[in-house]
C-alpha cells in the first residue's frame, strides 16, 4: 500500500493514501506529508491519514521533518502537529515561529496552543516582544491567554508576562496588558496600575481596558477611582462598564457588597445610558436596598421604562426574605405605571405571593440518611447542626409543598431534615400547621415539639 501511494494512477494513488490512516506507522510519514502539500484531493486524503496514524513513533517522525529545507513540507507537518497534539514538538514549534518564511512562519504560530502548556510561558512571551508583526501580535496573545488558562496558578502564570513588560515596546505593552486583564491576579493587577499613568496614551488606555475586563472584583477600588478622577471620556466610560461588571461579578457570587457599589454606580452616572447598565445588573439582586434603588429611579423619565422592569424583577427576587417591602413596591408601580404589560408582570408576582402567604418556603437541608430506623434513630443534625453541610432547598419547592423526593433524592426508608430560621419582634403563641408524607418530628429552638410516625399522603394542615 506504501509503494501505490506514488501510483500514476490517481484512484490508485488516493486509495493508497486513505488506506495508510488505518494501515500504516511511522514510516509512512513522510510519503504522507509530501502529499498532504499538494492542494488538491489527494493532499487533504494525505492531511487526514496523518491525523489517524497510531503508533509511539509518528509524533517523531513528524518532528523530524520539521528540519527538512521545503517549506511546504515543515508548514504541513506542523499542521499535523497541531491537529494531533503532539506537545513533544514544542520546542521545534517555537523554533519556528521565527522561521524566515511565511508560510511555515503562520503554521508554527497556528500549532502553539496546540502543543504549548503554562511551562513555555515566558518563551511565548519573549515570542510577541521579538516580532514586529501586528497579526502574529494578535495571534499569540490569544495563545498565550489560552495556555495560561490552563494553569490554576494565578501569580505563576502571569510572572514570565509581567517580567517582560519592561523590555517590550508600547504595541507589544498594550497586547500584553490585555492579556494580563483577563488573566487576574495580585501582581498582573500590580503591573497594569503602574501603567494607567503611561506617557504614551495607547498604553494608558489599554490599561484601562485591562482593568475593565478583569476577571474578579479585585479592580474595583482603581476603576471607581478613574471614574471619579479621569479626564479622558474613553477611559471613564471604559471603567464604569468595567465597575458595573465588578458588581455584578460580587452580585453573582454572594450578593455581598454588591447593593453598595450599585448605588455608588448611580450616583456616579452622567448618563441614561450608564443607569441602564446599572438597572441591568441590579435587576438580579435579591435584596430590600436594591428594590429600593431601583424604585428611586422611577422618578428619572429617561430610565423609567427599564426601571419599572428591573422593579418587577428584584421584587420577585425577594417575595419571600422581603415580602412587605416587595408586595409595597409593586403595588406603589401599578397604580403609577402606563405601562399595561408592567402592571401585568406586578400583578402576577403579587398573585404569587399569595399563593405562599403564611407557609414557610425558604428552608436548608440535608440528607437523606438511610442507616437504622429513619423515625427513630438520631442523626447528626439531631447532634451538631454546625457540622452537617447544608443546602439551599430549590428543586421541588411549590405554592403549598416542598417535594423532597426532588430536593433530596428518591427512595424509602431513609430520612432527611430541613432548617429554617424565624425572627419574631415579641414573645408570641403562634399556629404551626403542617402536613407530611410519611412521619415528621418538629423542633423549635433545639426542643422536640412534635412527632407523628404516620404513614400517609400529604394534605395541608394535617398537623
Amino acid at each position: 500500500v506504501a509503494k501505490l501511494v506514488s501510483s500514476r494512477d490517481k484512484a490508485v494513488r488516493l486509495a493508497a493514501i486513505r488506506a495508510l490512516g488505518s494501515l500504516g506507522d511511522a514510516s509512512c510519514v513522510p510519503a504522507l506529508v509530501r502529499a498532504a502539500t499538494a492542494n488538491d484531493e489527494a493532499g487533504r486524503a494525505a492531511a487526514e491519514s496523518l491525523a489517524q496514524l497510531r503508533g509511539d513513533e509518528v509524533g517523531a517522525a513528524l518532528a523530524r521533518l520539521l528540519d527538512s529545507s521545503e517549506p511546504g513540507v515543515r508548514a504541513v507537518a506542523l499542521a499535523i502537529i497541531a491537529r494531533r497534539g503532539e506537545r513533544s514538538a514544542a520546542p521545534a514549534v517555537l523554533r519556528l515561529a521565527r522561521d524566515r518564511d511565511p508560510q511555515v512562519r503562520k503554521a508554527a504560530m497556528d500549532a502553539l496552543d496546540e502543543v504549548t502548556g503554562p511551562e513555555h510561558l515566558a518563551q511565548l512571551a519573549d515570542l510577541l516582544v521579538s516580532t514586529k508583526d501586528s497579526r502574529e501580535r494578535a495571534v499569540l496573545a490569544r495563545v498565550i491567554t489560552t495556555v495560561a488558562n490552563r494553569s490554576d496558578d494565578l501569580e505563576g502564570r502571569a510572572a514570565p508576562l509581567v517580567a517582560i513588560l519592561e523590555r517590550a515596546d508600547e504595541d507589544a505593552t498594550c497586547r500584553l496588558l490585555e492579556v494580563l486583564g483577563r488573566l487576574g491576579g495580585r501582581a498582573a493587577l500590580e503591573a497594569v496600575r503602574a501603567r494607567l499613568s503611561a506617557r504614551n496614551p495607547d498604553v494608558a488606555t489599554a490599561a484601562v481596558r485591562a482593568l475593565h475586563q478583569w476577571p474578579d472584583p479585585a479592580a474595583a477600588p482603581y476603576l471607581l477611582q478613574i471614574i471619579k478622577t479621569a479626564k479622558n471620556p474613553i477611559h471613564r466610560a471604559l471603567a464604569f462598564r468595567g465597575y458595573v461588571n465588578m458588581a455584578n461579578l460580587v452580585a453573582s457570587a454572594s450578593g455581598g457588597k454588591a447593593d453598595e457599589m450599585y448605588e455608588q454606580a448611580l450616583a456616579l452616572a452622567k448618563s441614561a445610558a450608564e443607569k441602564r447598565s446599572v438597572l441591568a445588573g441590579l435587576a438580579a439582586a435579591h435584596s430590600p436596598k436594591a428594590l429600593k434603588l431601583v424604585e428611586e429611579q422611577l422618578n428619572d423619565p429617561q430610565v423609567r421604562a427599564e426601571a419599572e422592569m428591573a422593579l418587577v424583577k428584584v421584587a420577585a427576587n425577594c417575595r419571600q426574605t422581603a415580602p412587605s417591602e416587595a408586595r409595597a413596591a409593586l403595588k406603589k408601580l401599578i397604580a403609577s405605571t402606563k405601562n399595561k404589560a408592567i402592571a401585568r408582570q406586578a400583578t402576577a408576582v403579587i398573585a404569587e405571593m399569595d399563593k405562599y402567604k403564611g407557609f414557610i418556603t425558604t428552608w436548608l437541608g440535608t440528607g437523606p440518611y438511610t442507616e437504622g430506623d429513619p423515625f427513630r434513630s438520631v442523626y447528626p443534625p439531631e447532634k451538631d447542626q454546625a457540622s452537617v453541610k447544608w443546602k439551599v432547598i430549590s428543586r421541588g419547592v411549590g405554592p403549598q409543598v416542598i417535594d423532597l423526593e426532588r430536593a433530596i433524592g428518591r427512595g424509602n426508608n431513609r430520612a432527611a431534615y430541613m432548617l429554617t430560621h424565624i425572627w419574631s419582634p415579641t414573645d408570641q403563641d403562634v399556629r404551626l400547621e403542617l402536613g407530611t408524607d410519611d412521619g415528621v418530628k418538629v423542633w423549635v429552638n433545639g426542643k422536640l415539639v412534635h412527632s407523628n410516625n404516620a404513614i400517609r399522603p400529604v394534605r395541608i394542615g394535617q398537623d
